[in-house]
């Protein structure tokens, strides 16, 4: 006999409909208010932590140009796949629609991207633009990781279910 506690899901957690498990409880209407704010904070959560973590590494190894350009390229790929996600697992649509979903998430953050960096542009007078091209690199790099992986995982409850149903008619 097995006693030991089953291991309780965050509320961060994705379940099987590709839905964060806090969202699943809140309205469509709810829902559909709180994807673009999930999805920033998300990206916030990532740039705070990132940051201190990027600081940390640079005063280890250095503040070599190339070492500071790897690891905010690193960190903007992971921000940007994460906005998707977190944009993704917020919405309440049915699992099929995801990567529909997706998709426009994929726009609405080339656009985020692409006034940013004009925006910098516009604004600075000097700036990288090494750090500019590969960070640019990168954020679209892990929009489309966000989109794969999205879609890798809705597709996979479906292909699991059409077997299940397939053996179960044999």
């Amino acid at each position: 006999m097995d006693i030991t506690p089953k291991k309780q899901d965050s509320k961060f957690s994705i379940n099987e409909r590709y839905d964060f498990l806090f969202a699943t409880a809140l309205s469509k209407p709810v829902r559909w208010l709180l994807v673009l704010p999930v999805a920033f904070c998300a990206m916030g959560a990532i740039q705070f932590l990132g940051s201190a973590l990027i600081k940390l590494l640079c005063n280890l190894f250095g503040d070599g140009e190339a070492v500071v350009v790897l690891l905010n390229s690193i960190l903007c790929t992971i921000k940007y796949m994460l906005f998707i996600i977190a944009a993704v697992a917020t919405t309440p649509v049915v699992k099929r629609r995801k990567v529909m979903m997706a998709l426009l998430a994929l726009v609405v953050g080339l656009l985020i991207l692409g006034a940013s960096n004009a925006l910098l542009v516009a604004v600075v007078r000097e700036f990288d633009m090494t750090m500019l091209i590969a960070t640019t690199v990168c954020c679209v790099l892990g929009m489309v990781i966000g989109v794969i992986s999205v879609y890798v995982k809705t597709r996979e409850g479906s292909v699991t279910s059409i077997q299940q149903k397939q053996n179960v008619g044999e």
